[in-house]
């Protein structure tokens, strides 16, 4: 069986390609020409495969302030927003709506730490 032969990479001869094929030379290797032409190859399905990654968008946006809503049924009271409340969920299904003091939770709901161990 017959092997196909290897097509040349799309860059050949350019200046990449050309300053390979010297480096190779200058190293005494064998067949310089292959080398160019794999190493040439390799650059280019690499950045192939880096086109075809999704990118990431970074969000640099900083809230300046953390709004509050009142919520006329409950009298008028000032519930903290959703992003500063407690994260914790009751055993009734809602949401704990106190605010959160200990990181994403509120004092009741905080992991308790003994600190005299």
């Amino acid at each position: 069986m017959l092997k196909r032969p290897i097509v040349p990479p799309k860059g050949k001869g350019n200046e990449i390609w050309k300053r390979l094929y010297t480096q190779a030379t200058t190293q005494g290797m064998p067949n310089p020409e292959k080398y160019a032409d794999a190493v040439l190859r390799c650059r280019e399905r690499a950045e192939e495969i880096k086109a075809a990654r999704p990118t990431i968008k970074m969000c640099t946006k900083v809230p300046t302030k953390i709004e509050e809503n009142s919520n006329p049924k409950k009298g008028g009271r000032t519930l903290p927003s959703a992003e500063c409340r407690c994260r914790a969920t009751l055993l009734n299904g809602k949401k704990c709506e106190f605010k959160a003091t200990q990181g994403d939770f509120c004092n009741k709901h905080a992991l308790k730490t003994n600190k005299n161990l």
